[in-house]
C-alpha cells in the first residue's frame, strides 16, 4: 500500500492521473465479510487450484457456467395453445357463451402469469446458487489460476440485467470484485460494446429496476460497487473504461454522483448516534468522494458528463464537505478531494449558465 501523500499532492496536474492512496483505506473494511486482503500471498498447488475445494476441478468450473447459462437462457413455461374444445364450456344450448368465452380467457391468463412467476423464481434460484458457489471457488483460487474463470465472464453480462433481482445483480458483483485481482481478467470488464459489464452494472445502479429490493440492499449493492471500483483505481491509474470511447466512461461520472447523493441523504436523515451500518455507509461515502475525485483528474470531459446529474451534485457537495470535514479522522488528501470537487462544482455551474 503507498504511503499517504503530502498535503495536496494529489491535486489536479498536467502530468497525468493523480495517485490515489487514499482509496487504498477501502481494502480494510469491505462491505462484506469476505477474505479479500490483497497483501496476502498464497502459494498455488497445482493440483488444487481451488484451494479447499480438492475434488473440484476445471470442468466442474465449466459445468457450473453452463448451468447458470442455462438459467439464463430459459424463458418462462410457454402458455398452452388451449382452444375452447379443450375444456368444453357450453351454454345449456350446447355452444359456448361470450361470457364463458371471457371467463376461459381470464382464468388462461391468471394460470400463464403464475406459471411465469414460478419459472422465473426457479431460474433466479438456481442462478443465484451457481453464482455463490462461483464466488466461493474464486476466493479460495490462488491469482494464478483466476484466469481459469475466464469462461464465466461471457455468462456475466446477463447476471447484470434489468430483469434480474438484486441479489442475483449483488452476487455478479461480488464475483467481479474478486476476479479483477488478475489483470487480465479485470481489463475485460470493458468491453466498448453493449454487453459491457461495467455500462450494466452503472445502468442497474442508476435505474434500480428491482422494486422489491429494499432501501437496506440497494446501499449494500452500492458499497459492494464502491468497493470494487476502488480496487481498480488502486491497482491502476487508468482503470477499465476511463478515458475510452465506451458509454461507461460517460456513465461513470454518473453513477458516482447518484450513489454519492443517496448514501449523503441516507447518512442525513438517521440522524443521532450511528448505527455500525450508518459507519459503513459513511465510509463509503468517503470512498466515493475519492473515486469522484480521481475521475475528475483522468476524465477530460469530467464538467459535461456532470451536466445531466447537476442538480445531485449541486446539492450533495457542499453536505458531504461538511460532513466529512467535521469527522475526527479527516485526511488531508479527503480535504484536497473535496476543494477541488467543490472548485468543479462552480464550474459546472458557469458551463450551465453558458449554455443557456
Amino acid at each position: 500500500m503507498a504511503g499517504t501523500p503530502a498535503p495536496n499532492s494529489h491535486r489536479k496536474q498536467s502530468g497525468g492521473p493523480a495517485p490515489l492512496p487514499c482509496l487504498s483505506r477501502a481494502f480494510e473494511n469491505p462491505p462484506s465479510k469476505r477474505a479479500r486482503s490483497v497483501t496476502e500471498t498464497t502459494v498455488p498447488d497445482p493440483e488444487d487450484p481451488f484451494g479447499a475445494h480438492a475434488e473440484f476441478t476445471a470442468d466442474d468450473l465449466e459445468e457450473l457456467d453452463i448451468l447458470a447459462s442455462q438459467a439464463l437462457s430459459q424463458c418462462p413455461v410457454a402458455p398452452r395453445n388451449l382452444s375452447i374444445s379443450d375444456h368444453k364450456p357450453h351454454s345449456l344450448r350446447g355452444s359456448p357463451t361470450k361470457q364463458d368465452v371471457q371467463q376461459k380467457t381470464l382464468s388462461d391468463n391468471r394460470m400463464q402469469r403464475s406459471n411465469s412467476q414460478a419459472s422465473g423464481h426457479f431460474q433466479a434460484s438456481v442462478l443465484s446458487q451457481c453464482l455463490k458457489v462461483l464466488v466461493k471457488l474464486a476466493e479460495n483460487a490462488s491469482s494464478d489460476f483466476l484466469p481459469r474463470f475466464s469462461c464465466v465472464l461471457p455468462m456475466l453480462p446477463q447476471c447484470l440485467s434489468s430483469e434480474l433481482p438484486l441479489p442475483c445483480v449483488l452476487l455478479a458483483v461480488e464475483l467481479l470484485s474478486v476476479l479483477v485481482d488478475h489483470d487480465s481478467l479485470a481489463q475485460q470488464l470493458c468491453s466498448n460494446s453493449e454487453g459491457c459489464l461495467l455500462l450494466r452494472l452503472y445502468m442497474y445502479i442508476t435505474s434500480r429496476p428491482d422494486k422489491v429490493a429494499s432501501e437496506t440492499q440497494w446501499l449494500q449493492l452500492e458499497q459492494e460497487v464502491v468497493w470494487l471500483l476502488a480496487k481498480l483505481s488502486v491497482q491502476s491509474p487508468f482503470p477499465p473504461g476511463i478515458g475510452s470511447d465506451c458509454q461507461c466512461n460517460v456513465e461513470a461520472v454518473r453513477v458516482l454522483t447518484v450513489m454519492l447523493h443517496r448514501q449523503w441523504l441516507t447518512v442525513r436523515r438517521a440522524g443521532g448516534p450511528r448505527t455500525r451500518q450508518q459507519k459503513q455507509t459513511v465510509r463509503c461515502l468517503r470512498d466515493t468522494v475519492l473515486l469522484l475525485h480521481s475521475l475528475s483528474q483522468t476524465d477530460k470531459l469530467f464538467t459535461v458528463h456532470c451536466v445531466e446529474v447537476l442538480h445531485q451534485y449541486d446539492q450533495v457537495m457542499p453536505g458531504v464537505s461538511m460532513l466529512i470535514r467535521a469527522l475526527p479522522d479527516v485526511t488531508d488528501c479527503e480535504e484536497a478531494a473535496l476543494d477541488d470537487l467543490c472548485a468543479a462544482e462552480t464550474d459546472l455551474e458557469d458551463s450551465e449558465m453558458d449554455c443557456s
